[in-house]
């Protein structure tokens, strides 16, 4: 539990004072596309398991995810962990 509020602490610090880049665009059909980039100091194994799996995702997003890697895919989370994933309160992105 300590190495996860450590973990939450070193992103909190690293968005509070990195560079983020907002590279955010209309694309040809209207729709806004929500683009922004930050250099996080974790080799890129370790980043993409914190971005691409599930377990590694509920350890700092929200307790309740779901991912779907594929073109076409999402993020669905719940800040709720009472909650279940198929709630109307769940958040989808993508």
């Amino acid at each position: 539990m300590k190495w996860i509020l450590s973990l939450m602490t070193l992103f909190i610090s690293i968005t509070s004072t990195a560079q983020v880049d907002n590279t955010s665009y209309v694309n040809q059909s209207g729709e806004k596309v929500l683009q922004l980039s930050i250099v996080v100091p974790l080799d890129v194994k370790h980043a993409w398991e914190y971005f691409s799996t599930e377990s590694k995702l509920a350890e700092w997003i929200a307790p309740v995810v779901q991912i779907e890697l594929k073109s076409g895919g999402y993020i669905l989370t719940n800040y709720d962990k009472t909650k279940s994933i198929s709630d109307s309160s769940s958040i989808k992105l993508g």
